[in-house]
């Protein structure tokens, strides 16, 4: 289990959330939490601070952009991914893969960016995402990674967007 003292942010913004990562403590960014919660649970990571995700407008969008391309945030869940008509219509292979992941309970807190930087190869939703065209447009990095096993090259502060 977690440390009592265990710190817990809340960013509102993007630039806020990097920052909370970028400091001093080990940070790791949570965004629904079911990763983050069996790590934690099981003491296979060991964090100062918890960046909470979920409260970032920027990356809960879900939208088709000017360019036609589908961009979809980190926190947005797989239970949305499923049922957005933007992405049955444009990704129907990402929307019927998020669709089936774990259970309902699961589909409600999971979110896409989680999924991405968890590192599962069982997972369902990387291997969708590695059709040509689908990128991710980022930001560039610097500092730690907030998630295990990632580097700051594959982190590029919270994948804000994956375009499709």
């Amino acid at each position: 289990m977690p440390p009592a003292e265990l710190d817990f942010a809340v960013p509102a913004t993007v630039e806020e959330a990097v920052a909370e990562l970028a400091g001093e403590a080990e940070a790791i960014a949570m965004g629904g939490g079911t990763s983050v919660a069996m790590l934690l649970k099981n003491n296979l990571i060991f964090p100062d601070r918890i960046v909470w995700l979920a409260g970032v407008p920027a990356l809960r969008q879900l939208a088709v952009s000017a360019d036609g391309s589908l961009a979809i945030g980190a926190t947005v869940t797989l239970r949305e991914l499923a049922a957005a008509e933007p992405v049955r219509r444009h990704a129907p292979a990402l929307a019927h893969a998020a669709g089936i992941v774990g259970n309902p309970r699961v589909r409600a807190v999971a979110t896409l960016g989680g999924a991405l930087v968890h590192g599962d190869p069982r997972q369902d939703i990387p291997p969708v995402l590695l059709r040509p065209g689908c990128g991710s447009r980022d930001r560039p990095a610097s500092g730690r990674s907030p998630w295990p096993g990632s580097t700051p090259a594959s982190w590029r502060p919270l994948w804000p967007t994956v375009s499709w």
